[in-house]
Order: structure tokens, then sequence, then C-alpha cells
């Protein structure tokens, strides 16, 4: 397979190691600031976003016009999601989102959605988000803390759900649901 790589910081280069070692192409790689073309994009079998919330619009774009079917793993972009998704249907592209691809993550976010019902159902429950992460990281909250307020807040509409969020050190990203 030829992947396209959008944006080489760390995810991107872990995409990267990981593609070459199943034997696929590095057809492309672009950095985070990098102009992103359909025609840069030709003979791409699919792209991979870990870049910078700002670039992903136009990185959708330059996809669908191209015919290349999108990965985004790039959070912080929501405010701009419908237009997203206006611009994939118009084009008949196709993208795929997640907030986060660790297995683990998908895996807590189902406890978090079931534990919040059964507590909402239970009554007398004030929910909380925590979120810690390397001061490096752009986003915050991040878009695996805004999936798990998503869940939580599905059980307590109404409710008022911040996420405290630090940025520091090298801390690896760590969520906390109370």
């Amino acid at each position: 397979m030829r992947i396209a790589l959008l944006g080489h910081g760390k995810m991107g280069r872990l995409v990267e190691s990981l593609a070459r070692a199943d034997g696929h192409e590095i057809a492309a790689t672009f950095a985070s600031g990098d102009d992103v073309t359909a025609s840069a994009l030709a003979g791409v079998d699919v792209a991979v976003d870990f870049s910078a919330a700002e670039a992903v619009p136009a990185h959708v774009a330059a996809c669908v016009a191209a015919g290349v079917p999108l990965v985004v793993g790039t959070t912080g972009w929501q405010a701009a999601r419908e237009a997203v998704e206006a611009a994939v249907a118009a084009g008949g592209g196709a993208v795929v989102v997640g907030a986060n691809f660790s297995v683990g993550v998908a895996v807590f976010a189902r406890v978090v959605a079931e534990a919040s019902r059964l507590f909402a159902r239970a009554g007398g429950y004030a929910p909380f988000l925590e979120e810690q992460h390397h001061a490096a990281k752009r986003d915050a909250p991040s878009g695996t803390a805004l999936l798990l307020r998503a869940h939580v807040a599905d059980a307590f509409p109404g409710e008022a759900l911040g996420v405290a969020v630090t940025r520091a050190g090298h801390i690896p990203g760590t969520h906390r649901v109370g």
C-alpha cells in the first residue's frame, strides 16, 4: 500500500515505522506546515493525518479532490467538523476520524459510558473529568478528553461538565473520570 503521511511528528513517525515494518511504502511525507495538494497525492492509496488542527480542513479537501481515503488522528479541529463533513459528502470522499487509536482508550471509553449511565440512574452524583499531558500537547482539552466528556454528558444531560487540564513536563496522556 502506498501511504501519504500528513504531519511527521511523533505519531507520524510512528505510523511510518509501523507501515514500513509491515511492508508498506511511504509515498509522500508532509510536515504540518506543508501545502498538501491533490496532485501531490497522485498514486497514493491512503493518507494518514497526524498534523495540526488548523491543517485538517485543507488536508481533507486535498484528499477528497485526489480520491484518496484519509485517516485523521489529529484533534482540536472540531469547530470545523460540519464543514469538513459537508466537503466529504459533496466530493464523495472517505474519511475515518479517531480521537484516539489506542485499544485501551476504546475500552476505557466504553467503561466510562456504561459507568456514567449507572451512576446517573442511581442519582446523587456529579461527574468530573481531569486530564494530563506533556507540555508539547497542542490541544486542550484533548480529543480523548472530549470523547470521554461526550459519553458522560450523554448520561448526565444538562450537567455543566468541564475538563480540568494540565500540560506540563513529559507527562504521558492520563485521563481521570469520576
